[in-house]
């Protein structure tokens, strides 16, 4: 993914960018809190068409089997959280 398209996402584009940085070196856990996800009126997440939200996350699950080439297990929990994410989105009626 190049530059423009990693700015053309509305929701995940931070995870695109997590991608590229993780493609860059190493990971270092740390079970502090570190941020908080929070909406508020103006938020990007609260005033979002719901199937671009899904699709999305889609894409970027699908850059990071391209990047990262997960285990199938991690493949399956993948596509469990996209059926939950429909769920939670509720977007199971057109799945």
């Amino acid at each position: 993914e190049n530059l423009d398209e990693i700015l053309s996402y509305r929701i995940a584009g931070d995870w695109m960018v997590y991608l590229h940085l993780l493609k860059q070196g190493s990971v270092l856990y740390t079970p502090e809190v570190m941020n908080v996800h929070r909406r508020h009126v103006d938020s990007v997440t609260r005033d979002t068409n719901l199937e671009l939200h899904y699709q999305e996350v889609v894409a970027v699950q699908a850059a990071a089997c391209r990047m990262f080439h997960p285990s199938p297990r991690i493949k399956a929990a993948g596509e469990g959280y996209l059926r939950v994410l429909r769920r939670q989105l509720g977007l199971e009626a057109s799945a």
